[in-house]
């Protein structure tokens, strides 16, 4: 319920007309607004012009493109709101709907603009709807039931558009009820989890990170063999003449692993050395042969052709010079290459030397320990990812029940909220008479029903969604429903007098299109009567003054 007047109060456009005049603006009210039909039902009128174009004074973009819209081109759709007694003025125009356009009282534009996301976030705090997760639009639209829009399947109210996936549907659901914090720490630390064990995986893949234990079994395989390798290191120390320092020991070993590294940094450095040799070589005596070539062999060969040998080089000339400035490049990227890797050796050989300074440990006794302690840290490493990898799975694992869990908790609230709500209206629509009501059964966060127990008629069908939609209204912060004309026509009579009773009892803004209403009793007459905003009809008496059906 509303405690405060947040109503949309008129709308406006130049191009809705009526008896050859531009209409006067069309006045809502709280609780229920209906748009009236004919007798005859007649379609092609604009009753679900009007509600579209209500659904793009709330922000949507449906009545863009439409018959409506195409027939009539380009157009301002003006409109007010009013917010604890303060007005507020806007328009859109058809041709650019990404702006709204702040106005004064008769639609003048005062020169301020508002992108139209901007507008519907301003919507969104005005009806205290900023929920987390959750937009203007995503909120609203779902409940805007107009023809045109993919949001009529009976069978599924909670679905929005064709292309939506149930658990899409599911979680609007659950940030309508402002329910998504609850649930959002523990999508974090799921998503937080998925993350690091990817990465982690990814690393293991590329051997950034040991990769080698895959199961349990080599896991403890690898735990033996490091035990082995401890009692043999035990027995290489116990054999020494005395007992040596293990910083001694390990210092020595760092000798032995910096001069390995430093070996293999010094042949790399001597590769580039020779690589570079040839380039300067070739940069140095050049592709083409010079005048005294041409001369010695002109000398050996007296009926050379130096005419063709001059335009052959006069071709390789133009080569030349493209593949001097490539060996000129690859000059400067060899040297910057030597530069750094003498650099990296420099420091090599200056800790080499430190350390060397203050170890006496036997060369063999540190090579055999280097080999040994190497092993063990190697082996302990692949453990060591293998444990880490199980944590994060563990943790993934656990983070993904604990999420489930709490949205197993907000599902059973929301399912049994709904339920009740939609199990009091269906009594009141049939005034106490046992009739089953629709049941929403959300059984996951992807995967749930809707239906009606023992009754899949058309007419139930369609009520239940109607029901759905009033109990959405009631129980959350969704400011307006929408319903147009063609939700109406499979349901009895005596449902139909029900469920007007119920939007006449709302305190929220209800837009609905209605036709042929002498063919219920006189509540539902009097009730359309009562609540009827605008009233269309053919010869002249459409929304917009005429109906494109029809062949002039």
């Amino acid at each position: 319920m509303m405690g405060r007047c947040i109503v949309l109060t008129e709308i406006y456009s130049p191009v809705f007309r009526h008896s050859g005049e531009t209409r006067s603006p069309i006045h809502f009210k709280q609780g229920l607004n209906v748009i009236l039909g004919d007798e005859s039902g007649e379609n092609s009128i604009g009753k679900s012009s009007l509600l579209l174009a209500l659904d793009f004074v709330f922000g949507g973009n449906t009545y863009i493109g439409s018959e409506a819209d195409k027939h009539i081109g380009t157009h301002d759709v003006c409109f007010t709101f009013r917010f604890n007694g303060v007005d507020y003025h806007f328009l859109r125009n058809t041709n650019n709907p990404k702006k709204v356009y702040i106005t004064d009282s008769r639609w003048n534009r005062t020169g301020d603009v508002w992108e139209c996301g901007d507008f519907t976030h301003w919507l969104s705090a005005k009806y205290n709807i900023d929920f987390l997760g959750l937009t203007f639009r995503t909120a609203v639209s779902l409940y805007s039931r107009i023809y045109g829009k993919q949001n009529l399947d009976e069978h599924d109210p909670l679905k929005g558009h064709s292309a939506e996936t149930k658990r899409d549907s599911v979680f609007r659901l659950i940030k309508t009820f402002d329910e998504f914090s609850k649930i959002d720490m523990y999508s974090k630390e799921f998503e937080k989890f998925r993350q690091e064990l990817s990465v982690f995986n990814n690393a293991r893949k590329y051997e950034f990170i040991a990769s080698d234990v895959k199961n349990k079994t080599r896991y403890e395989a690898n735990r033996i063999e490091i035990g082995r390798l401890e009692e043999k290191l035990l027995s290489l120390q116990n054999s020494q003449p005395r007992e040596y320092d293990k910083y001694e020991v390990d210092v020595k070993s760092k000798v032995i692993d910096l001069k390995n590294q430093k070996t293999i940094l010094d042949n790399q450095i001597s590769n580039l050395y020779r690589k570079k040799r040839l380039v300067d070589l070739s940069l140095s005596y050049g592709l083409l042969p010079r005048v005294s070539d041409l001369n010695a062999l002109q000398e050996f060969f007296p009926n050379v052709n130096l005419r063709k040998i001059y335009e052959v080089e006069n071709y390789h000339q133009k080569l030349s010079k493209i593949l001097q400035e490539n060996f000129k490049q690859d000059q400067e990227s060899i040297q910057e290459q030597i530069t750094a890797l003498e650099e990296i050796s420099r420091k090599f050989a200056s800790q080499i030397n430190e350390l060397g300074l203050h170890s006496d440990v036997p060369l063999e006794f540190a090579q055999a320990y280097n080999e040994i302690t190497s092993r063990i840290k190697s082996l302990q490493a692949q453990n060591d990812a293998y444990a880490k990898a199980r944590e994060l799975k563990d943790k993934k694992k656990q983070s993904l029940t604990n999420l489930n869990d709490a949205v197993t908790s907000i599902l059973n609230r929301i399912q049994n909220s709904a339920n009740m709500k939609m199990s009091e209206f269906n009594r009141q629509i049939f005034q106490g008479e046992r009739r089953n009501s629709p049941e929403l059964n959300l059984r996951t966060s992807s995967n749930y029903t809707f239906y009606t127990p023992e009754d899949n008629g058309t007419g139930t069908n369609y009520k239940g969604l109607i029901l759905y939609d009033l109990a959405i209204l009631e129980l959350t912060n969704i400011p307006i429903i929408m319903h147009d004309s063609l939700l109406f026509k499979n349901i009895s009579d005596e449902a139909i007098q029900g469920i007007m009773e119920l939007y006449s009892k709302a305190k929220k803004q209800i837009f609905i299109a209605f036709d042929k209403q002498n063919s219920y009793g006189e509540e539902v007459h009097r009730i359309l009567h009562d609540n009827t905003v605008i009233q269309l009809a053919g010869n002249g008496e459409e929304l917009y003054g005429e109906a494109w059906n029809r062949k002039r």
